[in-house]
This record gives structure tokens, sequence and C-alpha cells, in this order.
């Protein structure tokens, strides 16, 4: 009995040893913070999961709407963006744009009024989403995207409204702010009207007076 019972004791004591050392020999993640640790044994660090929680509460989301103006009269059609309520355009004041040089003149980045009277409305096409981090974030996108200079004279690609909304949309999509659902919606309107749109409100302008 007590020979048997020995050797019973022993192959216990070697068990718990070998599974002790099994323990404390597995490699612990990179980094020796606690909160490594914890996450390596399954359990989640309660600040980490709290603070995933406020940044997630203070998040917003709004919406991307396309703007196509004066889509009535060839001559005068105009693109802008919406996105939340800050209504985001390219363009030139009604007296700059009678003696535009296409060659030459810049299209100006300005938030204009979304609630202005247009005869008839605009029509408006539901992009998508932009998300941000929190209100503040939002508004800094924003005025970055205010200080924005056109790369390109009107007359060049690039360079008139509807190329300005689609930079907005690549810098969102291309940033995190949005996904390349937007982007696919704005370009079946921008691939069907593009050239149709240049041709009436910008070559126009190239013609002798």
């Amino acid at each position: 009995m007590f020979h048997r019972t020995g050797i019973s004791q022993l192959l216990s004591l070697l068990s718990l040893w070998t599974a002790f050392l099994a323990v404390f020999s597995s490699p612990l993640p990179s980094g020796s913070s606690s909160v490594g640790v914890t996450q390596y044994y399954g359990r989640s660090d309660p600040m980490i999961v709290e603070q995933a929680s406020k940044i997630a509460k203070r998040s917003i989301k709004v919406d991307i709407t396309l703007f196509i103006i004066f889509e009535a009269y060839p001559k005068y059609e105009h693109w802008a963006v919406q996105v939340g309520d800050a209504y985001l355009e390219a363009s030139l004041p009604w007296e700059e744009w009678q003696h535009v040089n296409i060659h030459q003149d810049h299209l100006r980045i300005s938030k204009g009024n979304e609630k202005a009277q247009f005869s008839p409305p605009p029509r408006k096409i539901k992009l998508g989403k932009a998300k941000f981090n929190d209100e503040k974030k939002r508004d800094k996108v924003i005025a970055d995207i205010l200080k924005w200079k056109m790369s390109f004279p009107v007359g060049q690609k690039g360079g008139n409204c509807m190329d300005f909304v689609l930079l907005v949309l690549q810098f969102f999509v291309e940033n995190g702010y949005s996904n390349d659902g937007v982007m696919t919606k704005f370009m079946e309107e921008y691939g069907a009207r593009y050239d149709t749109v240049v041709k009436n409100v910008i070559l126009i302008h190239d013609q002798p007076q």
C-alpha cells in the first residue's frame, strides 16, 4: 500500500511540475506591460474597454449628398457636395465667370449656402455616409478642405466643380472617413455626365465672343 501511494504521489508532483514549466515557459507577447499580459490570458483590460466605448459614443455619422444645380439649363449646370450641414463647392462669382479665361483662371473653394433658392430645385443624390471620431474632428476636416486650392485651371481636367467633388470623396475614402460605396455611386453620375457638362458649361467660354 505504501509503495503504490508513494508512486502515485510522485507522479502527481511530476505532473504539477510539468504543468508549471509549460505555463511559465510559454512566450509572452512583446512588451512587458500589464495590458499585454492580461490580454494574453484572455482578459480585456477594463481601462481599454472603457476608452474604446467612449470613443465609439463620441463618433458621428453624417450624410454625403451630391447637389446637381441647374441641370435643366445646360450652360449653367453646377455640382457641389454637402457633408452633414457643410455645403462645399468650387466656383467663381457670376461677375467673374462671365469673363473667365478657362486656361488661366482657377475656381475657388468655399462653403456655400445649401438653403439658397434654386429654380428648379437641385437634384440631390445621397451618396452614403461620412464618419468622424467626434464633431471637433469633423469641423477640422471641413476647415482643412476649405483651405485647398484647385491645382488646375477650370478648362483642364481636374479643375472644374465636378472634379472638386471627386477630390473631396477621394480624400474621405483614402483617410477612412467613408467607404468605396460612396465613390462608386458618385462615379456613376460623374462618368455619365462629365463630358457633356464640360462641353456645355466650360468649353463654351473658349469660343470667340
